[in-house]
């Protein structure tokens, strides 16, 4: 079950992450991304607190703590994330950004007690050159070429959010149900503006924002349930391994619809990133 919850949640979130960086370009505007962000933030507010309505679920003690800490680093990194769909090839973002979310709580979990088996440890290892490759091009880059690429910098730093947003969750009780994904969507309504503010952006959607927002909005909202149900199941390790999927799902519709390049060394390293998912995968 952890496992086809965590398919199911890539998917919607690849597809999710793609819809954004597309509206992110089409709108022609710096301040697209968070526009984008702003309206899916609020439509998953409101649909998930109308899901609550009708289903068990609630947050005290603890469970209420992790989920406004994850609910605070989801919204800076959501905004990042759609930003970085657009000022980059998504098909060295993304990647790099969901291989660097594995190895996040695949490290930090041994030192809050979610111990890692052997074949998850070698899953973190082999992530490490899946990040180098999918971030090249023509050849391996040099260290200052790394350092200056947007793009890998970019997903450096919202998979390192993205992993700490897992952790978070993985900590929150089963009993809590979906109560988790109101608070984090119905947070990123208040953190997203303050966000876009500190970096010099409007988060007021214009039409184009408006359009592709709500549509994020419905599909990350799914894809956020089905990931929540999924750690409240897991550790984080084998959860972002599972969630790491999803840029899979954005490179092949960003190569086949969008013309984006894909070079047979960032082939090479997605190779590696699936073998990493499936160290994951067959440590359940």
């Amino acid at each position: 079950m952890t496992i086809l919850l965590g398919i199911a949640a890539a998917v919607l979130f690849g597809v999710g992450d793609l819809i954004a960086g597309v509206g992110g370009r089409r709108a022609k505007s710096a301040n697209a991304p968070a526009g984008i962000a702003f309206v899916a933030s609020l439509v998953g507010a409101v649909l998930s607190g109308i899901y609550l309505l009708f289903v068990d679920g609630g947050l005290s003690g603890p469970d209420l703590w992790w989920s406004l800490a994850a609910g605070v680093a989801s919204a800076v990194a959501r905004l990042l994330l759609y930003r970085g769909m657009t000022v980059g090839p998504i098909v060295v973002f993304a990647p790099v950004m969901a291989l660097v979310a594995i190895i996040v709580p695949a490290v930090v979990g041994p030192l809050v007690g979610q111990d890692l088996v052997a074949l998850e440890v070698v899953g973190v290892v082999i992530a490490i050159p899946a990040v180098v490759l999918v971030a090249s091009e023509r050849r391996l880059p040099t260290l200052a070429e790394i350092r200056g690429s947007q793009a890998f910098m970019s997903g450096l730093i919202v998979g390192s959010l993205i992993g700490t947003v897992w952790l978070f969750l993985s900590f929150v009780s089963e009993e809590a149900g979906a109560a988790p994904v109101f608070v984090m969507t119905a947070l990123g309504v208040v953190v997203i503006p303050v966000t876009a503010r500190l970096l010099g952006l409007s988060f007021l959607p214009g039409p184009v924002a408006l359009r592709f927002g709500a549509l994020v909005g419905v599909t990350s909202l799914f894809a956020m349930l089905l990931s929540v149900l999924m750690y409240q199941r897991g550790t984080a390790a084998v959860g972002s391994a599972m969630i790491g999927l999803s840029p899979g799902v954005s490179i092949v519709l960003a190569w086949k619809f969008l013309g984006e390049r894909v070079w047979p060394i960032q082939v090479l390293g997605g190779g590696l990133g699936v073998v990493t998912v499936t160290m994951f995968a067959l440590s359940l």
